[in-house]
């Protein structure tokens, strides 16, 4: 076999690898039709997990949201589960009274309703390919849509 032809396969099996390899996914969108982002005027953002980055990773995307005009809120406690953490978040007496618990995670974003108890708003997964501003931009397209008035 000659070199240009071990060249060539060499470069077409390299091609071939790294399509292979290459995994990417993109962010799943999930929004629920029964909860309108109009509803949402204080939003708790509560870190998914206690380390030190996942803390840090909620405070950037708190401050990216109230750069874009929301009222976003910190509080601050320590819960085994989501919906026990959405409970003590949305009947909590102390501080500014909110309207839904944000949770950030790395690699995903989710918005529950107080009122309903409801997930509103979800975005990431695990593998995706969008980054967590992207994923904190999406949100806020979601919060500053309106429903249309009806004709």
């Amino acid at each position: 076999m000659s070199i240009r032809l071990t060249f060539i396969l060499a470069a077409l099996a390299v091609t071939a690898s790294s399509c292979l390899l290459k995994h990417e996914r993109p962010a799943i969108e999930q929004i629920n039709p029964n909860i309108g982002p109009e509803r949402f005027h204080v939003i708790a953002t509560v870190a998914g997990e206690s380390r030190r980055t996942s803390k840090q990773i909620s405070a950037t995307v708190r401050l990216r949201m109230l750069d874009s005009g929301l009222n976003a809120v910190t509080k601050r406690g320590n819960w085994v589960t989501e919906v026990e953490a959405l409970r003590g978040l949305c009947e909590s007496k102390s501080g500014a009274p909110v309207d839904g618990v944000l949770f950030v995670w790395y690699d995903r974003l989710k918005l529950w309703d107080c009122e309903t108890q409801g997930s509103a708003y979800e975005i990431g997964g695990q593998g995706a390919t969008m980054g967590i501003t992207a994923m904190t931009d999406k949100l806020i397209g979601y919060l500053r849509r309106r429903p249309s008035v009806p004709s």
